[in-house]
């Protein structure tokens, strides 16, 4: 059955730095549309390598756990599309887990960091 897409999604870049803030409950139709919008913004970039920071500052942002397969999915495409590394940003102790489980399953190293601009430093430094 498919169902209309749930959440709501807002990238930007600073430098070679993709920010990804997704927010609200999201289903899996929704992550494939998330999936679609983060392609499209890195592929028009034209970086040979970047960073992924995704920020889960909003309350309630949580997907379904299909929406966290599509999720290593996202990942893998981004690794072999540039990224260097995934990082975090300020989010629930389960959001957390599953990021580390979806970068793991596709060996994409993984950060966690409470603010963004301690996110941007540490992606400066590895530059």
């Amino acid at each position: 059955m498919q169902f209309k897409p749930h959440g709501d999604i807002k990238i930007r870049w600073m430098d070679n730095c993709c920010l990804i803030t997704p927010s609200g409950p999201i289903n899996e139709e929704g992550a494939i549309v998330f999936n679609q919008k983060v392609e499209l913004e890195v592929c028009n970039k034209k970086l040979e390598s970047w960073y992924r920071i995704e920020c889960l500052c909003a309350e309630g942002t949580l997907g379904t756990p299909g929406v966290y397969e599509l999720l290593a999915d996202s990942l893998k495409w981004s690794l072999d599309n540039g990224c260097k590394l995934t990082i975090l940003v300020k989010s629930s102790v389960l959001n957390q887990e599953k990021f580390k489980q979806a970068s793991e399953k596709v060996s994409m190293p993984f950060y966690h960091f409470s603010n963004l601009e301690q996110a941007l430093e540490f992606c400066k430094a590895q530059s």
